[in-house]
């Protein structure tokens, strides 16, 4: 199933209450700086392989106020229409734990992640309540109570109840603790309460007030074009109140102008347009209504990066390989694409700082910086190598030439930075596979017996390299006292660490 992003303008103070709940479900931007992505998936039972019908699933920016919710329909299929970005999905049912998983989506590009969700174990704890305005005393019968993870209990479950007539909500958990807060109370200041204990065959009654927080400010502004000034007509702003309520959209009209109602609090605020780069801003709106005026500058996407990948060994071109944009700062436009059967790929974006990189199963990953576009265009060719080397060797004691078992070994490629790591086994036997390099570090790591060693070697096609090692003995011992620094007098029971090249020993005095 698809889930629309679309919003529409909001202009009557009057119903201002009433059209945020309608327009509630599907927050999130109806247009991107490029095409919308799409992410498609199935929801399925680990234990049964069956579909999960009604999961919820959302798909949440954490650096732009963009969030898209649904649910997975009758086969446990869902779809959604996002702009290129870098995403959070999450997805849980009233029967299972909470799965998360960081995903990522490119212009024009569908991504299929398909959750697997494990059943909880038993719900017998009951959380139950009644919501009411902290003023008027009348039930708040908008929106949603969410009883989720909470970062101290390691738990991975999350159910939540929407507000009834009567402002009541009950839910069925696993006995844990929680993060219990609002979601979607439009009107109101958010609530957030952690940790929340609840035990086993425990019925907690949990009723709260919340605070009015009227829809009653504007922000007003005009959305433009960074370089000639223009007005952007149809550019979507969205809004996120204290990083917890979103707002409905809206769209800047034919002069760029556009007007969002607000709630106070900290409004993070962002305006996106197809063929810009989406930019973002906090203004913090005071109690009591008032207009705030806010316009934004979007840089256009003038500029391309292209180029094409081959395989370093054979020379030939790579299809179908994922290449991502990311910013070199952190923040900034994203944009990712596969490479066509030349293995050329091609991506317009706004004039920035960029790493270029690209990942294939079987290859070291490759990656590249572009911090200056001559003319409009920026090439980025890469060579990925293939896995198709092995480094092979044996650790022996260096005082009686028996073999050293269990030390880490780790191969480290110089040049691409792939790394491989094994664990030597009974026989101080060790082997990796890796990419043919001219510059390749195998290190093993000391232990509280032995001190580590490092070689250099040089690994070719379809060839194995051997790298034997001798490995030194712990012989030599350092004695000291440590004292006091003012009264001079020994202190018992501090750690002690000794460091060396490639390997460490500690001890308490």
């Amino acid at each position: 199933m698809d889930v629309s992003a679309t919003r529409a303008p909001l202009s009557v103070p009057f119903v201002l209450l009433a059209v945020f709940v309608l327009l509630l479900v599907s927050a999130g931007p109806a247009s991107a700086s490029g095409p919308d992505g799409r992410v498609r998936g199935f929801v399925t039972d680990s234990v049964s392989g069956f579909p999960v019908v009604g999961a919820s699933v959302r798909i949440e920016a954490s650096d732009l106020p963009w969030t898209f919710e649904g649910s997975s329909d009758g086969s446990g299929s869902f779809q959604f229409a996002v702009p290129a970005h870098r995403y959070t999905l999450s997805v849980s049912s009233p029967a299972h734990l909470l799965s998360v998983t960081a995903i990522a989506v490119g212009s024009g590009q569908t991504v299929w992640t398909n959750v697997t969700l494990s059943p909880a174990s038993s719900r017998s704890a009951h959380l139950q309540g009644y919501v009411t305005d902290s003023v008027t005393a009348a039930p708040v019968t908008v929106g949603r109570i969410v009883a989720g993870p909470w970062a101290g209990s390691f738990s991975s479950y999350e159910n939540a109840s929407a507000l009834n007539g009567s402002g009541y909500f009950a839910m069925d958990l696993v006995p844990s603790s929680y993060d219990v807060h609002t979601d979607g109370v439009i009107g109101y200041a958010g609530y957030d309460d952690y940790p929340v204990y609840i035990g086993s065959g425990q019925v907690l009654w949990y009723n709260l007030s919340v605070n009015p927080n009227p829809v009653n400010s504007w922000i007003n502004g005009t959305v433009y074009d960074q370089v000639t000034s223009s007005p952007i007509a149809g550019a979507n702003i969205t809004a996120r109140v204290d990083g917890l309520l979103y707002l409905p959209s809206v769209s800047s009209n034919a002069t760029g102008r556009y007007s969002m109602p607000v709630p106070s609090g900290n409004v993070e605020i962002a305006a996106d347009a197809l063929g810009y780069a989406p930019n973002s801003a906090s203004v913090y709106v005071w109690s009591g209504g008032g207009q705030y005026a806010l316009d934004f500058a979007l840089t256009p996407f003038s500029k391309t990066v292209r180029g094409y990948l081959t395989d370093g060994v054979t020379h030939a071109p790579l299809a179908g390989v994922l290449v991502t944009v990311a910013p070199l700062f952190f923040t900034g436009y994203y944009d990712q694409a596969t490479t066509n059967a030349s293995g050329g790929y091609q991506l317009a974006v706004p004039d920035d700082y960029y790493v270029v990189s690209a990942r294939q199963p079987g290859y070291a990953p490759w990656s590249t910086y572009v911090i200056n576009f001559p003319g409009s265009t920026a090439w980025a060719n890469g060579t990925l190598w293939p896995i198709v080397s092995r480094i092979s060797g044996y650790l022996t004691d260096a005082v009686d030439g028996s073999p050293v078992p269990g030390l880490t070994v780790s191969a480290i490629d110089l040049r691409t930075s792939y790394q491989a790591m094994t664990t030597a086994d009974a026989s101080g036997f060790f082997s990796v596979a890796v990419p043919p390099s001219p510059a390749m570090s195998v290190w093993v790591y000391g232990n509280a017996n032995y001190a580590g060693n490092v070689s250099y070697v040089e690994t070719r096609p379809y060839v194995t390299t051997w790298a034997n090692m001798t490995i030194d003995r712990l012989s030599a011992a350092i004695v000291a006292n440590v004292t006091n620094a003012v009264t001079g007098q020994p202190i018992a029971g501090v750690s002690v660490i000794a460091a060396w090249f490639y390997g460490n020993s500690f001890g308490t005095t």
